[in-house]
């Protein structure tokens, strides 16, 4: 071999004689800190993508509206209590613990929960954890109010029985921080939730699911419950 080829190859292979080679420590850390692949064709309730997205659900027990004034104050624009109002947009990017349920308006397990949540959260300010209820009803159609007036009405006797129920739930446990809502099966279609499910519980953060719990109602125990409370304090920050 020429003495020209030789110098050519030995500039060749300079860039990768003089990168240092990674140890099994650097193999590792590179593997740990590679996002995960997401599967194709996944749920759309899939741990590390977003939230499905909005929905406008009838407010059981409201959450107050606050609109900004000059100076940046804020004051209370009007409560949601009795009116449409997304429990998703509400909170923006805070750190969320969305309770879908389904058959669960009464039980002394998830009663008990729903207590120990709301304490939670009322303790959590500090990192702005916030948590609802959708109670999921199979026989309501849409209870959007955007859609047209006649088909709106047809659902206002069912969701005001309903509303008055769950009211009447919330202050028999004293809920001051969980506040609950109602929505048909259609407004929360592009969920894809599992019909057979009692409870599916979305932990999110800036919108990305950081965890997913579906419960089966016989999983309605207090050992699977408590799994949710313990991965709102690892996934969301929350202090137990």
């Amino acid at each position: 071999m020429s003495r020209r080829c030789i110098c050519l190859l030995t500039i060749w292979l300079l860039p990768f004689l003089a990168s240092p080679a990674l140890s099994r420590d650097d193999e590792g850390k590179a593997k740990e800190e590679a996002p995960p692949k997401k599967a194709e064709g996944s749920p759309p309730l899939t741990v590390g993508k977003n939230v499905p997205g909005p929905f406008h659900a009838y407010n059981v027990t409201g959450v107050n509206v606050y609109e900004e004034e000059k100076g940046g104050e804020k004051k209370v624009r009007y409560n949601s209590k009795g009116r449409y109002h997304c429990p998703v947009t509400h909170h923006d990017q805070d750190p969320v613990v969305m309770l879908i349920a389904r058959g669960l308006d009464s039980g002394p397990i998830f009663e008990n929960f729903l207590q120990k949540l709301d304490e939670i959260v009322g303790k959590n300010e500090r990192v702005r954890l916030r948590a609802f209820v959708v109670f999921r009803y199979g026989d309501l159609d849409s209870l959007d109010s955007r859609r047209p007036a006649a088909d709106v009405k047809k659902n206002d006797a069912k969701r005001d029985q309903r509303a008055r129920t769950l009211n009447m739930l919330s202050e028999k446990l004293g809920l001051k921080n969980v506040p609950f809502c109602i929505a048909g099966e259609a407004d929360l279609e592009k969920y894809k939730l599992d019909d057979s499910a009692a409870l599916t519980a979305v932990l999110y953060q800036r919108y990305k699911i950081a965890a997913l719990h579906v419960l089966q109602p016989e999983q309605i125990t207090e050992e699977k419950l408590r799994l949710i409370l313990v991965d709102a304090a690892s996934k969301l920050g929350a202090t137990r």
